[in-house]
């Protein structure tokens, strides 16, 4: 059988038709003329509005910004950036700030960098910021920019962070407040406005604290940071600083001294071996090392000297404040609110004894200016009504209210 042979064409490409390149030359020439004859016809008209609008932006006049409602804005993305990340706070040098209160105060010594607002901007907060710095957005996204749980919903806004203050410049320090393990933003919060309200002069973060520009530490705080000096540094900096300027490491330890005994008045009394005082203050639950060797022990007492009190029982940050008020109102009261003005040296004055033995007046039964019949007792004595208990200043006005009644 003769075998089958088949012939294949070749395949050669179709030459375009010349109808084609009409067509494409139709439509770049329709390309090249169309945009020309669509601003006459169409823009041309309007160049008038243009060029007003654009006198009018150059003139001063604000152009109403658009709403913010995406997360991923850029403005949004930085503000979640600086709520979640400490390195990116640190090293942009900003925080997020939020709640009207704290921003009012704020805003009378600080200008802002953004602010974001929900609805018209509030006049009574006194807000300054930079040029363009003001902008809108809704209610869902500046509760994320807050970062509270409870947010008041009048704004929000970056602030540069303050800055540190070397340890070599402060020139007359005694009372510092050294913070270690302080894991709470809420306890870091309390603590600084605790150290600003007793007038505590400086603060020392040391590595294991978090940062007190979180978010919930700057509002519990109520911007402390922006009031007092602080710095960050290591154990060992802050144990030469204390050998250097004579100040006594001291802690809270529920075997040590009496904070208002003679042992501690010995130690920061005029005359004594130190100048000032750096409380170390610590959540001694999340650490496993004992306090320091080198620092002393104080011990604080039951008011009414109850058997069955035991200070580790307090919360930190309540035996923390009622130390550094103890500190401050018996052994330190003569030193100046700042570190950077000098403190007058007064002499130790030992404390008064309290008495409720305070002698009252008692008119006499012929006194004629004395009580009426109506208030005196069997055999025309006059009736004196007394409360069970007095304090000092109680009885001092009611001597002071019988001597005038009688004279």
């Amino acid at each position: 059988m003769p075998a089958l042979t088949f012939s294949v064409p070749a395949i050669t490409s179709p030459k375009e038709p010349s109808i084609c390149r009409h067509a494409l030359s139709w439509v770049r020439y329709r390309r090249s003329t169309a945009r020309p004859v669509l601003f006459q016809k169409l823009i041309a008209p309007h160049g008038a509005r243009i060029a007003t609008q654009a006198e009018s932006l150059k003139s001063g006049e604000k152009k109403k910004s658009a709403v913010i409602r995406s997360v991923s804005n850029p403005t949004v993305q930085h503000f979640l950036k600086l709520l979640r990340a400490k390195h990116y706070r640190h090293f942009k040098g900003e925080c997020v700030v939020a709640g009207a209160k704290l921003m009012k105060e704020l805003a009378e010594k600080y200008r802002f960098k953004k602010v974001l607002t929900h609805g018209p901007l509030d006049s009574s907060l006194g807000l300054r910021f930079e040029d363009g710095g003001l902008e809108r957005c809704s209610a869902r996204i500046i509760r994320k920019c807050a970062g509270l749980e409870s947010f008041d919903g009048g704004a929000a806004g970056t602030l540069a962070l303050p800055a540190e203050t070397a340890l070599s410049e402060l020139p007359d320090p005694r009372l510092v407040l050294v913070l270690d393990y302080i894991e709470d933003p809420g306890l870091m919060g309390t603590l600084l406005r605790s150290a600003v309200a007793l007038q505590w002069q400086a603060v020392i973060f040391l590595p294991n604290c978090c940062d007190p520009f979180q978010p919930l530490a700057l509002r519990a705080s109520q911007g402390a940071l922006f009031s007092i000096p602080h710095k960050f540094c290591t154990w060992e900096e802050t144990k030469a600083f204390a050998e250097e300027r004579k100040l006594q490491l001291a802690c809270a330890h529920f075997r040590g001294a009496h904070v208002e005994g003679p042992e501690s008045r010995q130690a920061f009394g005029v005359g004594g071996l130190h100048k000032g005082l750096a409380l170390l203050v610590r959540e001694e639950y999340l650490v496993r090392v004992p306090p320091p060797k080198a620092a002393m022990k104080l011990r604080i007492e039951h008011p009414a000297d109850l058997p069955s009190f035991d200070m580790r029982s307090l919360d930190v940050g309540v035996s923390a404040g009622i130390l550094m008020h103890s500190l401050r109102a018996v052994h330190f009261p003569h030193v100046s609110r700042s570190a950077f003005l000098a403190s007058p040296s007064a002499p130790f004055v030992e404390p008064e004894k309290r008495t409720n033995k305070i002698p009252v007046k008692r008119p006499s039964a012929t006194d004629t200016k004395g009580p009426t019949a109506t208030d005196r007792g069997p055999e025309g004595t006059p009736r004196i009504r007394r409360r069970k208990s007095f304090t000092d200043r109680e009885e001092g006005e009611e001597y002071l209210s019988l001597g005038r009644a009688h004279t």
